[in-house]
């Protein structure tokens, strides 16, 4: 609590530390390396009935309402001799492979110590389509000391890469589609609807539809400075950034659909549109904290005191196009621009919070102990007579 005090009501929720790993003082450089390669073969929990079982649980709901069935027993044992064919959501599925590879060295000298890894990791789509879709992330990270007299800088350096691809995989349509031979996904290279599914068809959906295309980059500096000023006390100030960089690019393709496999002219046709974005967020954090810590016989004294400043800066904008070219995504005449269409930025966000705070604790003997904390924040968020 005495923690989380400090923080005032932005802990309301908790507050989560976390210690990111160092080397260690006059210490030969250490290399650890690890890597783990997988396989992913999901199962289906969820098995539909056959054909032909459909086919009469059906027949008897229609009965059971005064209407006539809609399947005759000859049809019926038709589909009990094609009774092996598989469920549309099995064939939606497929293996994936999983690999991740880190690689890290550590060390240090009398005054200094320094820690630098980087990392690898890939994930595979289990969903049938394109083979490049799933995630690929990349990372590097160092973390360095060194002291000098009664100064002793740290810095934190961090950047991550995130590169992800995805597809449109409509799993409920996949479920809903009963096990009936006939109903085939393509015949004669044309894609099929069926009298259950009549606006969507997922083998097309997954392997010829919509697709996205993420990346992001994401960089973390933290730089701190402390000088001891004398025994117990010192000074320290901290620097340190969040920057993110999103980028997303929406491919939306509606394959042609037909009814009939001796049709010319598709029910659904061919179409496609595209959405592109672009976010970037910065996040500067300020610290200058006085911080004492010393210890008297069995008398134990601590305070801090000091002044932040978070500025968090959001900006982003977004084009759109419709009816874009078939083959190549580009404008044609008959291109229809959205009319929430946004060249410029959009959903413009800038925040700024100044904080003063300060601690002071007393224990004697390990035993009893007391303390004090308060904190004051001016948010923007705010009027300027109610921050």
């Amino acid at each position: 609590a005495g923690t989380a005090a400090i923080y005032g009501s932005r802990a309301a929720a908790g507050v989560i530390l976390i210690t990111t790993k160092k080397g260690v003082k006059n210490q030969k450089a250490t290399v650890n390396f690890n890597a783990q390669f997988g396989l992913q073969d999901p199962k289906i929990l969820v098995e539909p009935v056959a054909g032909y079982q459909n086919a009469l649980l059906r027949n008897l709901a229609l009965t059971n309402t005064g209407s006539n069935p809609a399947f005759t027993p000859e049809q019926i044992r038709d589909l009990y001799s094609h009774e092996d064919s598989e469920g549309l959501l099995k064939s939606l599925i497929e293996d994936a492979y999983q690999q991740n590879y880190n690689l890290s060295v550590s060390g240090g000298g009398q005054n200094s110590t320094y820690m630098v890894s980087a990392g690898y990791f890939k994930q595979g789509s289990n969903y049938i389509g394109d083979a490049s879709k799933g995630i690929e992330r990349y990372n590097v990270r160092s973390n360095l000391t060194a002291e000098y007299g009664r100064f002793k800088l740290t810095s934190i350096l961090a950047y991550t890469r995130n590169n992800i691809k995805s597809g449109d995989v409509p799993l409920g349509d996949a479920m809903r589609q009963p096990t009936y031979y006939m109903y085939q996904p393509k015949v004669n290279g044309k894609w099929m609807l069926t009298d259950v599914l009549t606006e969507s068809n997922p083998i097309a959906s997954a392997t010829e539809g919509s697709r996205t295309k993420k990346d992001n980059d994401y960089v973390n500096l933290n730089f701190g400075l402390d000088f001891k000023i004398i025994d117990g006390l010192k000074v320290r100030g901290v620097l340190g950034a969040d920057l993110f960089y999103d980028h997303t690019f929406n491919d939306s393709r509606q394959p042609a659909l037909y009814d009939n496999a001796d049709s010319t002219v598709p029910k659904k046709a061919q179409t496609r549109g595209i959405e592109e974005s672009n976010t970037k967020k910065q996040l500067f954090n300020m610290q200058f904290l006085l911080d004492y810590d010393k210890t008297f016989g069995k008398h134990h004294i601590t305070g801090l005191l000091g002044a932040t400043n978070e500025s968090y800066t959001s900006k982003g904008s977004t084009v759109k196009q419709n009816l874009v070219d078939l083959d190549l995504g580009i404008p044609t005449d008959i291109t229809e621009y959205p009319t929430g269409n946004k060249t410029g930025n959009q959903n413009t966000d800038k925040t700024s919070i100044t904080s003063i705070l300060g601690r002071a604790s007393y224990s004697f003997d390990e035993k009893y102990y007391g303390e004090v904390s308060f904190r004051e924040d001016g948010s923007s968020k705010f009027t300027s007579n109610n921050r």
